[in-house]
């Protein structure tokens, strides 16, 4: 267990988005805006006639990668719901090399380049700011700020049906971000009780069915009201690829070993990415969904199929790469894993996690003992400390970022503490127990959770602990 809490990073950071947002925020008008040039479509213009009913602002300038992931999912969104009068439009930061590319991803919907990232700025404030896609209604009020997997086909719904409550859609917003940005340090029943109020207005809202199982599972302890928000969720995002994506990426990497979580996700996520051949993200989800379903011959052929797409980024770089470790045939990805990852180290990969996914590969992909040690050895370098190694190894399984990503590198910090057991305190064991459950070393685990309770760590959460990891133990032979 972790025994630091975050609580001056949550405040810093929820005050640092007050202000920076504050164009963007539902209910505002945002200021006139400052494009440079037009490449596919007519200009759209803003507030009063002739105006489209609804208007999605998908600002690549901000997140480069939108430009391919999630042109699938709102390219959709436009064939869908053009009719009724909603317009899409794809910000650029330039004008784009390849002009066949752009009326193939985005066709039917708009393209425009800023000038200069103005209008970015002027709508979405800082580059800090961690969303990218604003709804403007007729008069030009902003009806949605947010990801298009968290709740952009409610609010692009209530526009156009003439329901829009923009007062109600801002606190939203507002409970939205508090729980994102505070996760990591909220308590499970204020969690819940913020993502409930989300889903009675956005039921389409992955990115919050994902974090409300995330909170009855890892913060609640709860795992029959988890499996009742998974049920929900795959009911109520089936038809919406990028949500379902968003849901499915949540839950499968906080309960990876969830009972028929992954086999059920198999359909829906299929259907997905059939739809979403360029969105790495939706892909990545079924990858994973495919791994802990055991589904080796389609892992494979999909993970050769992928390449193209998951070598856009640093961060799908290591994601695809801790699906691939976590594969019970990793080792057959050895080669794939090891392009992938020198792919990432060229992207600029956060040296941290770059070691982690390393690590990772090094065990799974290659069964290379001494070089993972090696990784290891460097990344800890004179820091040795019981304190620091078990708060890293926490924080690494259950933080929102890094959760389920990067298990493996987290049980390697585990055995690094384990070597010094007779200086370890009660929490230390309870941490050692979570990192070998979630590599499937359930009775370690077992052992090292009772050692944390003999020690006198007999609270609620422990001890609940230990009840999951010895549910996980096979049947008896009859």
């Amino acid at each position: 267990m972790h025994i630091a809490m975050h609580v001056r990073r949550l405040l810093i950071a929820v005050l640092a988005l007050a202000p920076a947002a504050a164009q963007a925020l539902p209910g505002a008008e945002v200021p006139a805006p400052r494009w440079r040039s037009w490449v596919q479509g007519e200009p759209v213009v803003i507030g009063g006639d002739p105006a489209p009913a609804c208007a999605v602002f998908a600002f690549c300038t901000r997140r480069q990668a939108a430009f391919h992931d999630e042109a699938d999912y709102l390219r959709g969104l436009q064939q869908r719901f053009g009719a009724r009068g909603l317009t899409v439009v794809a910000v650029l930061a330039d004008v784009p090399a390849d002009r066949a590319e752009v009326e193939t991803l985005w066709a039917g919907c708009r393209v425009v380049v800023d000038d200069a990232g103005r209008t970015s700025a002027d709508w979405l404030g800082p580059e800090t700011i961690p969303w990218h896609t604003i709804v403007l209604d007729r008069r030009g009020k902003v009806a949605f700020a947010g990801r298009p997997e968290a709740g952009l086909v409610d609010a692009i719904e209530h526009v156009l049906a003439g329901t829009a409550d923009l007062v109600r859609e801002r606190a939203v917003f507002s409970r939205r971000a508090e729980a994102l940005v505070g996760f990591d340090d909220m308590g499970g029943k204020d969690l819940v009780e913020q993502l409930t109020g989300v889903l009675a207005h956005a039921p389409h809202d992955g990115l919050a069915h994902g974090l409300l199982y995330a909170a009855w599972f890892t913060k609640q302890l709860a795992p029959a009201e988890a499996k009742q928000v998974r049920a929900a969720a795959i009911l109520a995002l089936r038809d919406e690829p990028r949500p379902l994506a968003a849901f499915a990426d949540l839950a499968l990497r906080c309960d990876p070993r969830g009972e028929g979580l992954a086999r059920e996700l198999l359909e829906p996520l299929a259907a997905a990415a059939a739809v979403s051949p360029d969105d790495a993200f939706v892909q990545l989800a079924h990858l994973r969904a495919l791994v802990l379903a055991g589904e080796d011959r389609e892992v494979g052929r999909r993970a050769m199929r992928m390449q193209k797409i998951v070598l856009r980024s640093a961060d799908t770089c290591l994601d695809f790469v801790s699906v691939l470790a976590s594969d019970k045939n990793a080792l057959v990805h050895r080669d794939l894993a090891q392009r992938v990852l020198d792919r990432a180290e060229k992207l600029g990969a956060t040296p941290r996690f770059l070691t982690a996914a390393r690590y990772a590969a090094a065990v799974r992909c290659q069964e290379d003992q001494q070089l993972a040690k090696q990784l290891m050895d460097a990344y800890l370098g004179e820091n040795e400390e019981h304190g620091s190694i078990n708060n890293d190894c926490w924080y690494l399984m259950t933080e929102l970022a890094t959760m389920g990503r990067y298990d493996w590198f987290a049980a390697g910090l585990a055995e690094r503490m384990l070597t010094q057991r007779d200086a370890m305190q009660n929490y230390e064991f309870d941490t050692a127990g979570l990192a070998m459950f979630l590599v499937g070393r359930v009775d370690e685990a077992i052992e090292l959770q009772q050692k944390a309770i003999a020690m006198g760590g007999a609270s609620a959460d422990y001890t609940q602990r230990l009840r999951r990891y010895q549910a996980a133990l096979p049947a008896p032979p009859k």
